[in-house]
C-alpha cells in the first residue's frame, strides 16, 4: 500500500504561473542631486589637497593676485607716457615745451 500526501490546490496553483517581476520605485530629488555631487566634490578635493597642498597654495595665489591687481588709474604718469581716454574731432600731437 502506497501513502500519498494530498495535493494542495493553492501550491498547485502557484506553480503553473508564471515568475512576475516586481520593480520599486525611489523618488530622488534636485535637493538630494546636488547634495551628493557637493559631498563627492570636498571628499575629492580633500584627497588632492592631502596629496599636494602646494597645487592649492599655487592656485590661491594665482587668483588673489588677479583679484586685487593694482589698478592703473591711479598710477601716476610719467613725462615720456600719455593717457588717451576719449578722442574726438582734430586730433593733433605737440611736443613738450614748444608754441605750436
Amino acid at each position: 500500500m502506497t501513502v500519498q500526501a494530498p495535493i494542495d490546490p493553492k501550491l498547485a496553483a502557484a506553480a503553473n504561473k508564471a515568475p512576475r517581476m516586481q520593480v520599486y520605485w525611489t523618488a530622488v530629488t534636485y535637493k538630494t542631486v546636488i547634495v551628493y555631487v557637493l559631498i563627492t566634490a570636498t571628499v575629492v578635493f580633500g584627497v588632492v589637497y592631502l596629496i599636494s597642498p602646494e597645487l592649492y597654495s599655487t592656485a590661491y595665489h594665482k587668483v588673489s593676485n588677479a583679484i586685487t591687481a593694482p589698478d592703473t588709474e591711479n598710477l601716476t604718469l610719467t613725462q615720456m607716457q600719455a593717457k588717451f581716454v576719449n578722442l574726438d574731432g582734430k586730433v593733433q600731437i605737440k611736443k613738450v615745451n614748444s608754441v605750436q
